[in-house]
């Protein structure tokens, strides 16, 4: 929904904020790294910015009601705010607002060019959360899987979690897959990501090397389904163990992971020194029942 006024004159700072999961984390990190690499100045403090950028999540109606309270916050502040993400793309008419820009998934590029003033305003977002730009996606060199998998629950959204800042970060956020093809009946976040795709090996390692080259020493690899995460024969397992061999990295982490991607291989992962031995895993009940009428495929047992 955009408000083409929103965006006139000289746009410099831009800071960024999320609600939700660590997938939200790295989103709104990549569009910092895209504006600044536009040439805007990356603040970390919302009051210091002239554009807040929120990424937005609807895992619950508690994440959405987070996502528009963020939003209102920045709007009310006087901050041009672009909304993406989640709930922008579920549900993008809650966000409408002046000086406030809904572009789900947008490209970055694109968003620079019209901060900057040099391009027309993004197109006018429909129901779907559909704007001018790319839908979403994990970077050049996704793959999209045909083979079903199930939903991870994306975590507690929070909107006072670490916002995307400049400088140094110790830890690396690596977004290495996206989407998802479960038909869990309580989940909207499937319906707004798309199937799932995942990032080769290969940028995986470069994009963790970039990090550890610009001071970080702990990598968190996450996804919406991480464990659907694969290139070719390889899988999740063998992507954690190449990670956790890079030079400088001293701790591997692992975001949600579905119960149904917990195996022996990746067992044997998790022992490595380097790997931290940590599962979040979202059972979602002990009763088959529930199990059941949520379309989960597993049973308590």
């Amino acid at each position: 929904m955009a408000d083409p006024a929103s965006f006139e004159g000289l746009v410099t700072r831009v800071a960024g904020g999320f609600v939700g999961c660590k997938v939200s984390q790295a989103d709104g990190e990549e569009a910092l790294a895209g504006l600044a690499a536009a040439g805007f100045e990356v603040v970390a403090a919302r009051d210091d910015a002239d554009v807040v950028v929120v990424h937005t999540c609807c895992v619950t109606a508690e994440a959405e009601r987070k996502s528009r309270r963020m939003v209102r916050r920045a709007a009310a502040a006087g901050r041009r705010v672009v909304v993406a993400g989640c709930a922008a793309a579920l549900r993008p008419e809650q966000f409408v607002a002046e000086g406030v820009t809904v572009a789900a998934r947008p490209d970055w590029a694109e968003v620079a060019a019209l901060l900057s003033g040099r391009a027309a305003p993004l197109g006018v977002a429909s129901s779907s959360g559909d704007v001018a730009g790319r839908r979403g996606g994990v970077g050049e060199g996704s793959r999209e899987s045909s083979r079903g998998e199930t939903r991870p629950a994306p975590g507690t959204a929070d909107d006072e979690a670490p916002r995307a800042t400049p400088g140094v970060r110790t830890r690396l956020v690596l977004k290495v897959q996206d989407g998802c093809a479960g038909v869990c009946s309580y989940c909207a976040v499937r319906l707004v990501r798309g199937r799932p795709r995942s990032k080769h090996l290969d940028q995986a390692l470069a994009a963790a090397r970039s990090g550890m080259a610009a001071g970080g020493g702990e990598v968190v690899l996450s996804g919406i389904d991480l464990g659907a995460w694969r290139d070719g024969e390889a899988r999740l397992p063998d992507l954690v163990t190449a990670v956790a061999g890079l030079p400088g990295v001293r701790r591997v982490r692992l975001s949600s992971i579905e119960p149904r991607h917990v195996d022996e291989e990746l067992v044997r992962a998790l022992r490595q020194p380097r790997v931290a031995r940590h599962l979040h895993v979202p059972l979602q009940s002990a009763d088959d029942r529930v199990l059941r009428d949520m379309r989960r495929p597993y049973t308590w047992q």
